[in-house]
């Protein structure tokens, strides 16, 4: 006997639901509608925002993001067995690495000229905070942290084990079989999760279900991150701080080596570093009260000659229309969002000050190795 599936329209007759193994014109937004969570087994929407894209490597299927900033690349593959899907996936991701978030936007085809963070609010419901998904885009482009989605009619076991040991690798994949189907009227997708380990960014703000024989706390998401500590920031403030404390954050992750957050809510902390001889030194704290500190101690294995704490002292004379004296005698800067860094113009005054600090300290050293090579 056929096996028939049958589905009762709107109107109340029967439809036959048939496979369908061709990508229709919508692409992915057309088989899985526009949030592709539930598909995904996800809590929270997973947005298609741009549908085959132009990369320099190619088309992806699709580009996701979530309202916690998560960005998911999809590689869709409705007849095979998604023998080529991995080998895209990477190649996508490293055209997308390094990427501005004003580039990402605009490979973002669905919004239709929108801004991305009024396309995903609109989608996102209550709880959206645009600067904080602004931080994790950007954040998530600089670092390479994507989501690698595979989805595939029936998975090769190549494909399985290589989609195994990338999650072991410290990146993030999923992998998924699925079959859709349509009648005149109805779609439908039948799917399943295949199980290849947790991966490094876990659930990334989406509640996907762990895999069997791994442990809730594997695949949860890090405690804080970029987005998280500027949304708290925003949230303790009840003012501009957020929004301010948003463009220090984009800033030092540009200007800084390595940039960390550690706590959570009211407590929490960004520290930026530079690389040192011995180790890598803190040169700038913020917390979520708004409060930033600039350590001129630190700079102190950096500019042994006192050059680039000098001039850094100068430009925040004039930051702050004040008199610091001796730089020789200054340990740190104590300084308020709300009290010195009140306005946009104030805080990129602050953030050019520390660039040009970290750039001449770069440069110094480069001229220092010069010299001892020279001599060697």
């Amino acid at each position: 006997m056929t096996e028939t599936m049958l589905v009762r329209a709107a109107g109340g007759g029967w439809e036959e639901l048939r496979p369908q193994n061709t990508m229709p014109e919508g692409g992915v937004a057309e088989v899985f509608g526009e949030d592709v969570g539930p598909v995904l087994g996800a809590a929270a929407p997973v947005i298609v925002a741009a549908c085959s894209p132009t990369l320099a490597t190619g088309s992806p299927d699709a580009i996701c993001v979530d309202p916690d900033g998560g960005i998911w690349i999809v590689q869709l593959d409705m007849e095979g067995d998604g023998a080529l899907a991995l080998p895209q996936l990477l190649a996508f991701g490293g055209a997308l690495t390094s990427a501005s978030y004003d580039a990402f936007e605009a490979l973002c085809d669905r919004c239709q000229g929108d801004p991305l963070t009024s396309f995903v609010e609109a989608r996102a419901g209550a709880g959206f905070h645009k600067q904080s998904f602004e931080v994790a885009i950007a954040d998530a482009l600089a670092h390479g942290r994507f989501r690698l989605v595979a989805i595939v009619r029936e998975a090769a076991p190549a494909l399985v084990q290589s989609m195994r040991f990338l999650n072991s690798s410290g990146a993030s994949g999923m992998l998924f079989e699925a079959t859709s189907f349509a009648s005149e009227t109805v779609s439908a997708v039948r799917a399943k999760v295949v199980d290849i380990g947790a991966g490094a960014l876990g659930a990334a703000g989406s509640a996907v279900p762990a895999a069997d024989g791994v442990s809730a706390k594997a695949a949860s998401r890090p405690a804080l991150g970029a987005a998280g500590f500027v949304a708290a920031t925003g949230k303790a403030s009840g003012d501009d701080t957020g929004t301010l404390m948003a463009q220090l954050q984009k800033s030092c992750s540009s200007t800084f080596d390595e940039v960390t957050y550690d706590g959570e809510g009211s407590s929490a902390i960004m520290s930026c570093f530079l690389d040192a001889p011995d180790g890598a030194v803190a040169i700038v704290t913020s917390s979520t009260d708004g409060s930033v500190v600039v350590s001129f101690e630190a700079l102190g294995t950096l500019d042994p000659g006192w050059g680039a704490r000098e001039e850094l002292c100068q430009g925040m004379e004039r930051l702050l229309g004040a008199d610091l004296g001796d730089v020789r005698k200054i340990s740190q800067l104590n300084l308020s969002i709300r009290e010195h860094l009140m306005d946009a113009t104030l805080m990129e005054a602050l953030c050019d000050l520390l660039a040009d600090t970290v750039g001449e300290i770069r440069q110094s050293e480069s001229a220092r190795g010069a010299r001892e090579a020279a001599a060697a």
